[in-house]
């Protein structure tokens, strides 16, 4: 039986490096989504629970609309630490500028792909994170630096 008792994380960056703060997202934002007070000077950091495929694969998928990101769809992203490089901005199938962007991590000893959309709407940005095991590449033969 697959375990999906972890979780990736993804967690959001300034173009400079710096962590986006919860604070910089706004107090309605924050009162919105029923984050505590406590918790409002910590970075952006999401938990992404692990989901079972019809194939008894574990995956990840997570999207949010209306995040006031400071840089919107310039922000910077890493997967499990793993820097999300995104490609040139183009326009959605609904006219907004989107970005997407590619990430390979290891997840408990496989490799797995993680494909990441920013895209600005009119109320903040949408975020959406997909990841699943790669492709073609066996979870024997996943090579994992320490």
């Amino acid at each position: 039986m697959v375990d999906v008792s972890d979780a990736i994380v993804v967690e959001v960056f300034h173009p400079d490096g710096a962590p986006v703060g919860l604070l910089e997202l706004g107090f309605e934002f924050l009162e919105r989504m029923g984050i505590p007070n406590t918790k409002w000077e910590r970075p952006l950091r999401i938990e992404v629970p692990g989901k079972i495929s019809k194939a008894g694969n574990v995956y990840f998928d997570f999207s949010m609309t209306g995040i006031p990101l400071p840089e919107g769809i310039d922000t910077f992203v890493t997967v499990e630490s793993a820097s999300v490089e995104f490609g040139s901005e183009r326009l959605s199938s609904s006219g907004n500028p989107t970005k997407r962007g590619h990430a390979t991590f290891d997840y408990r000893g496989s490799l797995y792909e993680a494909t990441v959309y920013l895209t600005k709407g009119k109320r903040g940005t949408f975020i959406k994170v997909h990841a699943h095991r790669s492709s073609g590449r066996p979870e024997r033969d996943a090579v994992r630096f320490v």
